[in-house]
């Protein structure tokens, strides 16, 4: 039904709500609502408070006091267009453009900061919502999304250094440390939504949530190495990360999270999965850890293989399998022992991270060479039983003295549960 409303013989779009060539300084309204997508809307008077080639930024006037100015939203934009844009194009392809400005729309407002409950030891830095690529009338009124604000748009956390949002303070310094990384995972999500609809049209669904946060996640990290001036493949190390200001600074606001979000995975492997259905935090740290893995593995010009995943007809599962083979289980076990492995001396080529020194990065970050990966101790005699999520792992340990023979049984062990026995000295 969107297909439709957007054909020429439907008439197409309708007037862009914010021209391309908007002034400073316009006033809008937009449906801010983050929780509700076609109904219950929250209109607030948006102004707009900067214009670039690819971007128009615009603040909700109902926005928290010394927050950003109308020069910070032009830097804004500015980044937009020359980091942010190009790299997200360049590896997931253009978005759609449904209300004819050419430009996409940054939406900063404080209804973000409100999706933070209040003493919330973690924030919302932003959302994207595939409402707004709907039409808001149709034929027929059941295909309609009546709250859709027809552009493509994301929304962004504010400023808000009094903590007049539910008790958060955020200051202006960490929300623009903030904001590349989260504009990057954003707009890749606008790109996958809106390809998949108006740009791939034998799609009938949208990408898989952990696959799409996955790659969200990859976006994040593809823009530090564009500023940082590194890129994949480089065994990058705690040496390398702190080699320049420079590129400590873009680890810091555009990597970091996604080793954060890992670790949550590391610590818990057995009871999560890079393919849960959910998006929960170790989710995504997993599925970004694991299209890491396996994109290099597969080697070649990876920008191919996230333009592949971005713009397949599949979603999940079946798109990983189109795209790193057919074997997908045997991906997902050599990934968990990767886990493992990685930069253990001697270790074969296929258990490795060609692309980050998972020990080093995380002794770093941790400050006391601690790698967060869980595991159990087998003892003499002893037995150990482990319970799986589809896509989790168990990690037993157990050492042989010079000279000794051991042996190790398992038993219940069902078909679709791979074992791999592996020698760490």
């Amino acid at each position: 039904a969107a297909r439709a409303a957007r054909s020429p013989r439907a008439g197409g779009p309708r007037r862009a709500l914010i021209p391309g060539n908007a002034a400073v300084g316009t006033l809008v309204t937009l449906n801010a609502n983050g929780d509700v997508a076609c109904s219950r809307p929250d209109n607030r008077v948006a102004r707009v408070a900067a214009v670039s080639q690819r971007a128009i930024v615009v603040a909700d006037t109902s926005n928290p006091m010394n927050g950003f100015t109308d020069a910070d939203y032009a830097s804004i934009a500015a980044t937009f267009d020359t980091l942010v844009y190009a790299v997200d194009t360049r590896n997931f392809g253009e978005p759609s453009d449904i209300d004819r400005n050419a430009k996409v729309v940054l939406y900063y407002t404080s209804a973000v900061n409100a999706l933070t409950p209040k003493d919330a030891d973690w924030y919302v830095g932003g959302f994207f919502t595939p409402r707004d690529l709907f039409p808001a009338r149709a034929a027929v009124a059941a295909d309609a999304c009546p709250a859709s604000n027809e552009a493509e748009m994301f929304y962004l956390l504010v400023p808000d250094p009094g903590g007049m949002i539910n008790g958060h303070r955020y200051s202006k310094t960490f929300v623009a440390s903030v904001t590349v990384a989260t504009v990057a995972h954003e707009f890749e999500h606008l790109i996958n939504a809106s390809r998949r609809l108006y740009v791939n049209t034998s799609a009938d669904d949208f990408e898989a949530t952990w696959l799409d946060e996955g790659l969200a996640h990859v976006a994040e990290e593809l823009v530090f190495y564009a500023r940082s001036g590194l890129g994949p493949r480089r065994n990058l190390d705690a040496t390398s990360l702190r080699g320049t200001p420079p590129v400590a600074t873009a680890f810091t606001e555009q990597a970091i999270d996604n080793f954060d979000r890992l670790s949550l995975f590391l610590q818990a492997p057995a009871r999560n999965s890079p393919y849960a259905d959910d998006d929960s935090l170790a989710t995504r740290g997993a599925a970004w850890g694991f299209l890491r893995y396996a994109a290099d593995q597969l080697g070649g010009d990876e920008t191919q293989t996230w333009n592949r995943l971005a713009n397949s007809n599949a979603s999940g599962l079946a798109n990983v399998q189109q795209v790193f083979g057919t074997d997908v289980a045997a991906r997902f076990r050599d990934w968990a022992t990767a886990l493992l492995m990685d930069d253990v001396p001697g270790a074969p080529a296929r258990y490795q991270f060609p692309s980050w020194n998972l020990r080093s990065v995380y002794a770093a970050i941790d400050g006391t060479g601690y790698y967060p990966l869980q595991s159990y101790a087998l003892t003499g005699g002893g037995s150990q039983t482990a319970s799986l999520l589809a896509g989790g792992a168990a990690y037993m340990r157990f050492g042989v003295g010079a000279g000794r023979v051991a042996s190790l049984t398992w038993e219940a062990l069902p078909p679709t549960v791979s074992l791999a026995l592996v020698r760490l000295r």
